[in-house]
């Protein structure tokens, strides 16, 4: 028995009905655990009291699980419950903070790179074996019914993680003016995202 049980969320209404299209709701059953420790770790350098520098590195996770049970067009009787890691982020950042001409420029930059490992994302899989094939490609006839082979496959949305380490890296800058008269100070800001 698993951690986690319900009945695809169809309610008590449609469970008694007498179509059986909605009457098949069998027991989500799955385990899983993670263990994981973050971190987050940073240092600054003052270059004066209105200019600093600095850099954070810092970690997180995102636990794994494991997805809705669906038939096995192979095995009906069978169903199918695939499960997914957690997923771990690293974060870097190095930067730099300012104010100019008594705290009325502020200048900000900082460059950024973040790498996620076993990124988790949905996806849309084939489920079941395809039927066999002649040299030909085409589909083998069955001798029993002359017919082909029927194809049994079917497709179900899944969530997975990507085999290969994702990453993005980046540049982020705002400039903020204080104007006179005690105007709303001038902002502009901007940000660019490569990966």
């Amino acid at each position: 028995d698993g951690h986690y049980r319900c009945r695809y969320g169809i309610r008590d209404n449609i469970l008694n009905a007498t179509n059986a299209a909605f009457n098949d709701s069998r027991s989500q059953n799955g385990r899983n655990h993670n263990n994981y420790v973050d971190f987050r770790v940073g240092t600054e350098y003052d270059l004066s009291k209105e200019n600093m520098l600095y850099a954070t590195l810092a970690s997180g996770h995102k636990a794994g699980g494991f997805n809705d049970s669906f038939p096995n067009p192979d095995d009906p009787e069978n169903y199918l419950t695939p499960g997914y890691g957690p997923e771990s982020a690293y974060a870097l950042e190095i930067g730099s903070k300012n104010e100019f001409f008594g705290r009325k420029l502020r200048v900000n930059a900082s460059a950024f790179a973040y790498l996620y490992k076993n990124l988790q994302f949905q996806t849309i899989i084939t489920v079941g074996e395809p039927p066999p094939l002649q040299p030909n490609g085409q589909v083998q006839i069955n001798p029993e019914t002359g017919q082909p082979f029927p194809d049994n496959r079917g497709g179900a949305a899944v969530r997975q993680n990507a085999e290969d380490t994702a990453r993005i890296l980046g540049v982020d800058a705002d400039i903020v003016l204080a104007l006179p008269a005690g105007l709303e100070p001038f902002i502009l800001s901007g940000e660019e995202k490569l990966g």
